[in-house]
This record gives structure tokens, sequence and C-alpha cells, in this order.
């Protein structure tokens, strides 16, 4: 015969099969509708990316199938320069032109320039250098604010430019030029319209890492700038999708 303690026992086990019954069903029903929500951005979002040759190391058929529509353009410095290798080819140029050829685009990922740094592989005056990468910085997020001003359904994602071990120096600026986005967006008031991606699971602090990153030492291409890596290509695209989902992008 049951005491009055094991019947109340009974429906407490009972109550908590139930509340967990409940809690897995609310979880499933999220679950729904996060991915409802995911299908119905993706539908409606038209994205480019503007980046320079680091482009190559994304994997474009990862980041549509998570995107959907997608579009490549290649812009390799900030601003115009009379001594550019591809005239034209500046972030200047380019976000424009893309608006006015795709005035359908929501969405745009821009790429800090990395050329703005390596161009200044010859100078002699450090604090010069850490001017022009501070004003490579700003360059990029004034253009960025410029579009977002003129395209009010526009939302950018900045792409920090990727960690370098082909100069200390060089190096040293990427890591300053990049912290400064932040700055810059903030100082703006651009933080709802302009988000900074984070590529801090691209590590270079062991040989092997940087291995996996640039590319073997004994291969004449590799120049440890370009992510030529066996692991490049996956690590530099998973860093982008995190980013992007993270951000709700």
């Amino acid at each position: 015969m049951m005491t009055s303690l094991d019947v109340a026992m009974t429906k407490i086990r009972k109550l908590e099969e139930e509340n967990m019954e409940l809690k897995i069903s609310v979880k499933e029903a999220e679950t729904k509708i996060s991915l409802l929500e995911r299908e119905k951005r993706r539908a409606n979002r038209r994205t480019v990316i503007i980046a320079d040759s680091h482009r190559k190391a994304m994997d474009f058929d990862r980041l549509a199938d998570f995107l959907g529509d997608l579009k490549v353009e290649t812009a390799y410095t900030s601003r115009e320069c009379s001594k550019a290798r591809f005239p034209g080819r500046s972030q200047e140029k380019v976000i424009p032109q893309v608006m006015q050829n795709y005035p359908d685009t929501t969405n745009m990922i821009v790429q800090l320039c990395c050329n703005d740094l390596s161009n200044m592989r010859d100078l002699s005056d450090v604090k010069l250098m850490f001017k022009m990468a501070k004003d490579s910085t700003i360059n990029t997020v004034e253009i960025c604010e410029k579009a977002v001003l003129e395209n009010k359904n526009l939302s950018i994602l900045i792409i920090p430019r990727t960690p370098r071990a082909d100069s200390v120096l060089l190096s040293r600026l990427t890591q300053y030029a990049n912290d400064l986005v932040f700055q810059v967006i903030a100082e703006k008031s651009l933080q709802d319209v302009i988000k900074v991606a984070s590529l801090e699971s691209l590590k270079t602090t062991s040989s092997r890492e940087i291995t996996n990153l640039f590319g073997s030492p004994f291969d004449t291409k590799v120049d440890y700038l370009h992510l030529k890596g066996k692991l490049g290509k996956d690590l530099y695209t998973s860093a982008l999708l995190e980013s992007i989902a993270l951000t709700s992008f």
C-alpha cells in the first residue's frame, strides 16, 4: 500500500517529467523559429563582398550557403593612388560602383586594406607609417559611412586585416590599425549599421599555426601574408561565418 509520502513523490516525479518535456518542446520551438528567421534573412539578403587578394582564401560556396545571394568585387586600397598597380580598384571607387550596379544590395562585407600597409614596406619613418595605417582604417570607415548614409537599407560588416608574419613592424601596424576600427566607428555612432568581424581564431603564435595558415616554409610561394596554408581557407572562412552569425549580419 502506498503511503501519502509515496503518492506525493510520485506526483512530484510526474510533474518533473512534464516540466522536462515542456522545456524540450520550448527548445525545439525556439530552434525552429531561429531556423525560419535565418532562412527568411537569407532569402531577403543581397550581399556583396569587397576584398583584395585575400578573397582567394574565402570559401564562397560555404559563405553563399549561409548568406544566400552573393557577389564578389575586388578593391586593393582604400583611396585612389597615382602609383596604384590597379587604378580604379580602390574602395573609394568600387563601393559606389557596387551600389550603382547592384542597387538591391542589403549587406556588404568590406575588408580593411592589407595593401595600404604593404605599400609602406620601403618607408623608414615609423611614425609616418603608423599615421598612414591609421588613415587607412579611417578611410575605409568613412567610405562605408557614406555608403550607409546614401543607402538606408544597407548594413556593413568590416573584416579586419588578416594577421601576417612577413614583418614584425607590418604585423604591429596591422594590429594597431585593426584595433582602431572600433574607436572610429564608435566616434561616428555607426555601431548599428557597421559591425566588425573577429579574426581572433586565426592564431600565429606557434610555428605549426603559422604553417597551417600561410603554408610550408619550404614552399617558395609562401609570403606569410596570404593564407595559402592547408587550413588557411577553412580557418578564414570559419572565422567569417562565426562573425556573421554572432553579429546577426
